[in-house]
């Protein structure tokens, strides 16, 4: 059991890094932000991808700044959608990945945790980030933002998160 305890910890600590390697890969790649520009900031509770303005740099936490600071290098907006959803996807990725790892290690009890883990700090974020942004009329954060955008991307985004989730939780049960 402690065994299991313990790749779930180092599990959920790996999400959290590729949750936020998402929007900075999308950040860095599609683009174009330079590495010296873009950062990736993981203190406890508040992990996020910071991006310089100036000699400032933008976080999440004053996000128009965040939006304004982004869109000083994506001018036209062309990659935001992306970038906004970066991180749910590169999440969900990642939880494959390492939940097939444990599989074939042969502790699918980890995986089975990794995966329910996994999508209660999406829903988390989800919830929290959206109450926020209805309750207080403006952008909090990276999903209320692509919501904002666009429904119809935030419902996709929300129905892709949710059937890999739950069709990868299922098969391991």
């Amino acid at each position: 059991m402690l065994v299991v305890l313990g790749l779930v910890c180092l599990g959920t600590g790996l999400l959290v890094y590729i949750r936020e390697l998402g929007p900075y890969l999308v950040g860095r790649r599609l683009v174009g932000i330079p590495g010296s520009d873009i950062d990736i900031v993981l203190r406890l509770w508040s992990q996020h991808v910071a991006l310089r303005d100036g000699e400032r740099w933008a976080r999440p936490t004053s996000f128009s700044h965040y939006l304004e600071t982004y869109e000083q290098y994506d001018t036209d907006s062309t990659h935001l959608a992306t970038f906004l959803a970066a991180g749910e996807l590169a999440q969900t990725v990642g939880v494959v990945g390492l939940a097939g790892g444990f599989v074939l290690s042969g502790v699918r009890p980890a995986a089975e945790l990794l995966v329910l883990i996994s999508a209660l700090i999406i829903c988390v974020y989800w919830f929290v980030d959206l109450g926020r942004y209805f309750h207080l009329g403006s952008l909090t954060g990276r999903f209320s933002a692509l919501w904002r955008r666009s429904v119809a991307a935030g419902i996709g985004l929300v129905v892709f998160v949710g059937v890999v989730h739950g069709g990868l939780y299922l098969g391991l049960s």
